[in-house]
């Protein structure tokens, strides 16, 4: 058990992931006073247990009134420390009520795992997001929904996913910085906070099989599929902020049988 930093070789920001610090972590759980948390989150702390790593858990609750907000703390240290201490490395946040006060806790570099179903508001509106070969422009609009004071940039090779990307914004009300260009060419000399490779990342042998690649969107990626993907792994660096984030989606098709 442990939590990671992942990071781009050449860059300050976040990426592939690499094990930080191995039984040796702090995680909150944050709930709902009379929902039967205390209990279930005590079987977290027994199963760590159990498998052999020293916890030191803890409920707090400062009301016993049904609905109001309770927090369960586990230090986990495979060395025995059993002390609390300062910082928090995995929120689980389960309340609204506590939210906000809840992330301040988190440590840099920490982990939050939330209910996305929640309004979230983390109080900024200085993030600045790339949907980089966005389609549709999907990706950037759920994104919204959910922070609204994000600045969104999308752009794509393609003009008419431009074109549509841009209808589907005005369609939701949205606002974004959509342009049309090669990978990152629409956005020299801009910095992000976090970019999303969404661009194509298949192989042009498949590729030139498909009606769907031939008819609407091209395929550069080459043989293996990778040319694009390593492109912009090199690229990426120059165009992040300091400790920005970049992700992106990888699948992988084999040939074997069985």
């Amino acid at each position: 058990m442990g939590y990671a930093k992942f990071l781009i070789p050449g860059s300050k920001g976040l990426f592939m992931s690499k094990i930080k610090s191995v039984n040796d972590f702090v995680i909150k759980f944050a709930n709902v006073n009379g929902s039967g948390s205390a209990s279930a989150n005590q079987m977290f702390a027994k199963g760590v247990f159990r498998s052999g790593i020293p916890v030191s858990p803890k409920n707090i609750f400062p009301s016993n009134i049904q609905g109001l907000p309770t927090w369960f703390e586990v230090r986990v240290n495979e060395k025995g420390y059993l002390g609390r201490r300062e910082g928090i490395d995995i929120f689980v946040a389960m309340n609204p009520q506590s939210y906000q006060k809840d992330v301040a806790e988190l440590k840099k570099d920490g982990y939050l795992i939330y209910d996305s179903s929640w309004k979230r508001d983390f109080g900024r509106d200085d993030i600045n997001v790339l949907d980089l070969g966005c389609g549709s422009g999907v990706i950037g609009i759920a994104l919204m929904k959910s922070f609204a004071k994000l600045r969104m940039h999308c752009s794509d090779v393609h003009s008419t996913a431009v074109e549509i990307t841009k209808k589907n914004f005005i369609k939701n009300k949205l606002r974004a910085d959509i342009r049309t260009g090669n990978l990152f060419e629409p956005w020299i000399g801009k910095k992000f906070d976090y970019i999303i490779n969404d661009v194509t990342a298949i192989s042009a042998l498949v590729a030139k099989i498909s009606p769907w690649f031939q008819k609407n969107i091209p395929c550069e990626s080459g043989n293996d599929g990778t040319d694009l993907a390593i492109s912009i792994l090199k690229k990426s660096p120059n165009f992040l902020n300091k400790n920005g984030s970049h992700s992106g989606l990888c699948f992988c098709m084999g040939s074997k049988k069985g």
